[in-house]
Formats: C-alpha cells, sequence, structure tokens
C-alpha cells in the first residue's frame, strides 16, 4: 500500500515540478467504519492527507456533505453496487465535480449554458 501511495506523492511532485495547479479530492467515506477496514481506511487517508498538506496541496473535502459526525457515508451516495463499501455513485460525483469546479473558479458548462456565457 505505501509504495502505491509513495507513488502517488511523486506524481503530485512531478506536476508541482512542472508548474501545474492541481488539489486532491478527498475519496468518500466507507458505509461502516467501525470495522478493521474502516480502520485501515481512515489511517491511510490521514497520513495521505498529512503528506499532502506538507506539499501544499490542496485538498477538495465533501465529506461534510456526503458522511454523518462519525464518517460513514451517508445513503443516498452509496455505490450501486452493494458490496462496494467504499466508492460513491454519480450524486455523490455530481457533488465532487461541483467542489472542484469551485476550487479552481470555474463554473460547470450547463451553469455558463444559463447565465448566457
Amino acid at each position: 500500500m505505501r509504495s502505491f501511495y509513495c507513488r502517488l506523492l511523486q506524481f503530485f511532485d512531478h506536476l508541482a515540478e512542472g508548474g501545474r495547479r492541481f488539489a486532491y479530492l478527498i475519496s468518500p467515506g466507507m458505509r461502516e467504519v467501525d470495522t478493521h477496514q474502516g480502520d485501515v481506511f481512515m489511517a491511510i487517508r490521514e497520513w495521505l492527507l498529512a503528506a499532502l498538506a506538507e506539499r501544499g496541496v490542496p485538498a477538495i473535502d465533501i465529506t461534510d456533505q456526503t458522511c454523518d459526525q462519525h464518517g460513514r457515508m451517508r445513503e443516498e451516495f452509496f455505490s450501486e453496487n452493494p458490496e462496494d463499501m467504499m466508492h460513491g455513485n454519480e450524486a455523490w460525483a455530481a457533488l465532487a465535480i461541483e467542489a472542484c469546479f469551485r476550487e479552481f473558479g470555474m463554473v460547470p458548462a450547463d451553469a455558463a449554458l444559463q447565465e448566457g456565457r
């Protein structure tokens, strides 16, 4: 696991060296966080976010909109696959895309059309 995330951090370092503007979208929470898998997930998330913060990489975080107070993903954002415990659905993706647009000061295409841009 650590090898994968170290390569991810190297990728972010490469983007920064190239003068690229980027951010990290925090993955959705899990359906169940009171498990060993949930503990591992949260430990990796905390380590990765700390490593990104050290590099000055902005994190886009929509967990306050998509998870309950315990960090569990809210049911309306569950993947359509009942066995998938950690990926969000299209509703989660829509919120994530909107947050990314906001982070970079962009207007989503449908909003631009409504505004006559």
